[in-house]
């Protein structure tokens, strides 16, 4: 999956940090959903970004690959290794709602990525800020 790079914030300092870029990945999501079921080019993958929360309330914000798209129903697999939701495995199948989508990304073999505009976003966030 997407390069991630797992931090820690205070949860609404993340929600206003991140409000623009979130709403621009969900302004996009339909065109980029078009071009998932039109098909990529070979050896590109697309992913979502969703929060999964777990029984006890712990929240975290991950990357599912997508396999399958039908109608408003996401099939993928978690490509995030976990650091604070124990009831979910790097690995595992879900479905996920579409309006849980909180960020989208498509990424080439050589590595360049379209869309993760929540991602790009934190990754320019701390290298200004570190």
């Amino acid at each position: 999956g997407p390069k991630d790079t797992p931090r820690w914030f205070n949860k609404s300092y993340l929600e206003k940090l991140t409000a623009p870029h979130m709403k621009r990945a969900k302004q996009t999501l339909p065109e980029a959903k078009k071009k998932f079921l039109e098909g990529l080019p070979h050896e590109y993958s697309f992913f979502v970004t969703v929060n999964l929360i777990d029984s006890s309330g712990n929240k975290e914000n991950v990357f599912i690959k997508v396999i399958r798209w039908d109608n408003n129903e996401i099939i993928g697999i978690l490509s995030t290794k976990l650091q604070s939701t124990k009831e979910y495995q790097f690995g595992q199948w879900l479905t996920i709602p579409e309006d849980e989508v909180i960020d989208w990304t498509i990424t080439s073999p050589n590595g360049e990525e379209e869309g993760n505009f929540i991602g790009k976003f934190l990754d320019s966030y701390y290298e200004q800020n570190d």
